[in-house]
């Protein structure tokens, strides 16, 4: 968790993708992922993988 905190993954192009059942934590880890970001003067965004394919197509 500290090494994705630092935010490194965007500064090299990589992908996290969190996957799991429901009620493990997910949202509220990818909510502080993003706020981490932020602090690191980064912009984000925040949508689920449904909109995410719509946007798309």
């Amino acid at each position: 968790m500290l090494t994705l905190a630092s935010c490194h993954y965007i500064e090299h192009g990589d992908k996290v993708i969190l996957l799991g059942p429901p009620g493990v934590g997910k949202t509220p880890l990818a909510v502080s992922l993003g706020l981490k970001a932020i602090e690191a003067g980064y912009r984000v965004l925040f949508t689920s993988a449904a909109q995410l394919i719509a946007t798309l197509t």
